[in-house]
């Protein structure tokens, strides 16, 4: 074996400069084994440990595993004649922590071995062959590697299980199935007293438990190793920041749900998995795809799955990387498109997906973006038949009446059939009901105008024109059928004779009919108010878009008169009809001010009043819509009212709260309104909103207005926002903004918000400016020293936040210079090919050099210019540290144990994190006690290791500073980082950060 060991790199089958098969070395060695057992079951268990444990240097990775290949055939051959494995040396081979390579080998053996079927060939002593089957205990040590410190090893046992649930021997896949199948996986002790209405929908459609019945021995040893598997898989795979891992992650969790479904609806699948729509790399991206395709075609009627897909899929249509627009587009194809079969077939669950998708995009995404996106993308696919577009017609009188106009319009730029029948099933929907449906139908007209019959368009035009002049049509079809009048009238002129002389003024007609219908109509209001809606309506679709048209002042004034008299009204006096009534009157009412500034204003004012007076959602929405829209024209407008409108990010509906923080952002984003002051911190006080929703509009704001307009806005936040939350002056003898406004982040029992929001900005801000913010040390003193300061009120919570933020600073900047000596210690744990730079290492502290010894350290390269700009904050913060025991000698008189607490934490934590400058600050009495404290507060080791949990235990340096979990929380994180019911927190990001972002919703009249 010693003389032919360097043979066994040479591949069985070679066909050339090789042995031929038959002629190979191991086949001589396994016929010998039956000559000489004893002697030979030696020479090959020490070949088997010789390959894992000490393979030839010169060995590529090829023949490395070509030696493994024949270590597996040795094996196959020794259990089958001997009864004899290798397991206990695999066993041992794989916790060698220390080694890689050999953990590597090891699995890449117990793949081999998995996919082997053996048995042992013995016809007598049946008593000594064991009745638990090896591959118990191979695949128990592959599920213990899942968790394993090293990404490569977890990367290679994924792979390891993945393959062998695809191409394992007969005995792997039972024994993997049948644990699979059997493990339970939810926690029967919490049971929700109230489940939700999703909730129950998901319990009928979720599969039963499988009663135990095992078929094989040691099924108990891979109980418990099962049922850990989902988490540790979104733990050490889906949570990573390696992007190799998650797409391992998905692949593997792919094979698990194959296996059993109930790992779907028992574990946080669905949250983990949500995060992949917004994955930073496009590779992940891709097989979250692929994989819900591939689950949707085994269980096309799983919601949870639909739902990821809904999410998912839209985003892609749109992603940066060009190929995967394509992907999402051939997805759409074969999940939707292709699964439209004719209606008698929609019994079956496949048939149904594709209206179920459609449904689900309907209430959970934009329907103009993926209409956009598909119109885009399918101008060069032929995907679209005359065929599907007549079965998806054929489903237009069905209870999926909605799902098939809605992707006809999705389709609509290829649609190359006659649809002149639309026009006959476009008459038949005048159900109140069917509202929705009309607008998609006029909507689709529109854009497939040439694809109807001359006769069709002029019985529809007249229809139309009938039903707007009359007053019959619903409100929110006369914008959409005044639009598609024009563009019928274009179309009829773009195919006449360029020498025509005839003239069509249907329009200017409508607009005389429908002004005498409306001044007719005012005396009896109350008895005509949903008639006077429609032609209300249509009266300022056809002013606002006629420049030489004026509006009637008669019109004007009772619509203003109406809006006044309805702006006196208490909230608790208004009714449903009151509602609506007043609800579209404000639109109008807004659309026939643009062109009157004098008019524009007067209304402004009306608006004011309904806001400070009302708190009702849609109406609140339809005024601030009204309110933008003047104040784009007429920007005087919004600073006027700005102060009425901030209110409203204070209501009690989240929904007003919500449409009240995004028409702020617009018209501050669109460069109307400045950002400082009252509005400032009403945005910024968005950030700590009860409603994740607005909390997220918020984080959005910040991220696009700094890009746009100021990049160092949150620096200048950080300095100054300690002093404005609590009402007080920034620097000495100047004046707050507005003197009438109150902050709504004031006092003590706002003190967790305001921390909230200093801990968002102090993320979002690089190292060397948060080192610069310790020149802050020099203005607390001058503060604390102020009496007059001293003794207003919020005086001592300004000086209680400025701390809490140098604290703060102190341990997010030790963290960052600590992360990648961090990632040293724990091998290629989770950093490998990630797309992120790692940040710059934290400059030493260490004092001043001369300038030669500083010229040499610095050096060349890339580094040289990050040392160069962390020299200048830590010299700042050395002559400043001389400010802090003034700083406390002015604070005595008016010391209180929560401040002498914070300013302990803040002391201490500076000791800690700068102990180069400390140590020689001066006076030395003062720094004597916290230095005491850091001695007895040293961490025992660095070592980085796994605790039973599979969590780096690496807490130890935020104890020491005083941090508690609260103080380090973010704001987003109170909304994502809940406590799931399976047990452990919740990934941060999920379902609800997916969606693609609206500007503002459209009007719902």
């Amino acid at each position: 074996m010693a003389q032919t060991f360097h043979m066994h790199s040479f591949p069985e089958n070679s066909k050339s400069g090789g042995p031929q098969i038959g002629d190979h070395i191991s086949d001589w060695f396994i016929k010998l084994l039956e000559k000489y057992p004893d002697v030979v079951s030696n020479v090959l268990a020490t070949y088997i440990e010789s390959v894992i444990t000490n393979p030839i240097r010169e060995w590529k990775a090829v023949d490395e595993k070509v030696a493994i290949a024949y270590a597996a055939k040795y094996d196959a051959a020794l259990f089958a004649k001997c009864n004899k494995s290798c397991t206990d040396i695999l066993k041992e081979t794989i916790k060698a922590d220390d080694a890689v390579g050999m953990q590597i080998r090891t699995l890449e053996l117990i793949e081999r071995i998995l996919q082997q079927e053996t048995h042992v060939e013995w016809s007598i002593f049946r008593h000594d062959v064991s009745t638990k089957p090896r591959e118990v205990a191979l695949i128990g040590e592959t599920i213990l590697c899942l968790n394993d410190r090293t990404f490569t090893v977890r990367k290679k046992a994924s792979q390891v299980i993945n393959l062998s649930l695809k191409q394992g021997s007969p005995i792997t896949i039972r024994i993997l199935q049948e644990c699979l199948s059997f493990a339970q996986y939810g926690n029967e002790e919490q049971n929700p007293s109230e489940p939700t209405e999703r909730e129950l929908q998901l319990s009928h459609e979720k599969p039963g438990i499988l009663q135990y019945a095992y078929s094989f021995e040691g099924h108990e040893e891979l109980e418990p190793l099962v049922k850990k598997m989902p988490q540790v898989i979104y733990e050490r795979f889906v949570d990573s920041n390696n992007g190799p891992a998650r797409c391992s992650g998905i692949t593997l969790l792919e094979r698990l749900v194959l296996t059993n479904q109930r790992i779907i609806y028992d574990t946080n699948y669905e949250r983990e998995f949500s995060c992949f729509a917004v994955d930073s790399l496009s590779s992940v991206r891709k097989t979250a795809l692929e994989s819900l395709d591939t689950l949707l075609q085994t269980y096309c009627n799983c919601t949870i799955l639909i739902d990821l897909y809904c999410r998912l899929w839209p985003c892609l249509l749109n992603d940066e990387d060009i190929a995967l627009q394509k992907l999402a587009l051939h997805s759409f194809n074969r999940n939707v498109l292709m699964n439209i079969q004719p209606l008698e077939y929609i019994n079956e669950p496949r048939n149904r997906l594709p209206w179920r998708i459609l449904s689900t995009l309907l209430t959970v995404q934009p329907r103009n973006y993926i209409q956009q996106r598909l119109t885009l993308l399918l101008q060069n696919e032929n995907i679209v038949t005359s065929q599907l577009v007549n079965t998806i017609i054929s489903y237009l009188p069905t209870a999926m009446a909605t799902e098939a106009w809605t992707l006809l319009v999705f389709i609509s730029s290829r649609i190359t059939n006659n649809l002149d029948s639309l026009i006959t099933t476009f008459n038949g929907l005048s159900s109140y009901n069917m509202k929705s449906n009309q607008l998609l139908a006029l909507e689709l007209i529109i854009y497939c105008l040439r694809n109807f019959s001359k006769s069709a368009l002029n019985q529809l035009f007249t229809r139309l024109l009938s039903a707007l002049r009359s007053g019959s049509i619903w409100l929110a079809l006369v914008s959409p059928a005044v639009h598609l009048l024009n563009h019928i009238d274009r179309l009829s002129h773009s195919q006449g004779p360029q020498d025509s002389i005839y003239e069509e003024n249907w329009n200017v007609q409508l607009l005389k009919d429908v002004t005498e219908a409306i001044l007719n109509s005012m005396d009896n209001f109350q008895e005509e108010h949903i008639r006077m809606a429609s032609l209300l309506g249509t009266y300022t679709e056809l002013v606002s878009k006629s420049p030489e048209q004026r509006a009637d002042v008669q019109i004007v004034k009772f619509v203003l008169n109406y809006l006044q008299l309805c702006s006196k009204l208490n909230d608790s006096s208004f009714d449903t009809d009151n509602e609506r009534n007043l609800n579209w009157m404000v639109v109008i009412a807004g659309r026939l001010s643009l062109r009157d500034n004098s008019l524009a204003n007067k209304l402004s004012r009306i608006y004011g009043q309904i806001l400070s007076k009302n708190d009702r959602p849609q109406l609140i929405n339809s005024t601030l819509i009204g309110m933008n829209d003047l104040g784009k024209k007429y920007p005087t407008i919004l600073e006027n009212n700005m102060k009425c409108i901030l209110i409203k990010l204070y209501s009690k509906f989240a929904t007003t709260r919500v449409r009240t923080y995004r028409c702020v952002k617009d018209v501050i984003l669109a460069g109307n309104i400045k950002l400082k002051g009252p509005i400032l911190i009403s945005l910024l006080a968005g950030l700590v909103d009860d409603s994740p929703e607005v909390a997220r509009e918020a984080d959005a704001f910040f991220i696009r207005y700094k890009k746009l307009y100021d990049k160092m806005l949150f620096h200048h936040c950080l300095k100054e926002c300690p002093f404005d939350f609590n009402d007080q002056a920034f620097l000495k003898g100047s004046t707050r903004l507005d003197a009438s406004f109150k902050s709504p982040l004031k006092g003590a029992g706002m003190a967790k918000s305001r921390r909230l929001i200093y801990n968002h900005i102090i993320a979002s801000l690089d190292e060397n400016t948060l080192l610069l913010y310790f020149g802050q040390l020099k203005l607390l003193a001058e503060k604390t020293k102020d009496k007059e300061f001293i003794k207003s009120d919020g005086a001592l919570d300004v000086i209680v936040d400025l701390l809490f933020i140098m604290r703060r600073i102190c341990s997010c900047t030790k963290a960052k210079g600590q992360q990648s000596g961090s990632q040293a210690d724990g091998g290629n744990d989770d950093g490998a090919a990630e797309e992120e730079t790692p940040p710059a290492p934290t400059q030493q502290e260490q004092l001043p050099t001369t300038s030669a010894e500083a010229a040499s350290a610095r050096g060349r390269g890339r580094g040289a210019n990050r040392r160069d700009t962390g020299e200048e904050p830590l010299k700042q913060l050395e002559r400043c540290l001389r400010y802090v025991p003034e700083t406390y000698k002015n604070l005595n008189t008016v010391m209180n144990p929560e401040l002498q607490q914070e300013f302990d934490q803040f002391c201490l934590a500076m000791t800690l994190r700068f102990s180069n400058y400390t140590d020689f600050a001066q006076p030395a009495e003062f720094w004597k006690k916290y230095k005491q404290v850091k001695a007895n507060n040293k961490p025992k080791s660095k070592r980085r290791r796994l605790n039973e949990d599979g969590d780096v235990a690496d807490d130890e340096d935020q104890s020491a500073f005083g941090d508690s979990d609260s103080d380090s929380e973010l704001p987003l994180d109170r909304h994502t980082l809940t406590n799931s019911p399976h047990g452990g927190p919740q990934r941060r990001g999920g379902l609800d950060v997916l969606a693609t972002e609206l500007i503002f919703q459209q009007h719902d009249w």
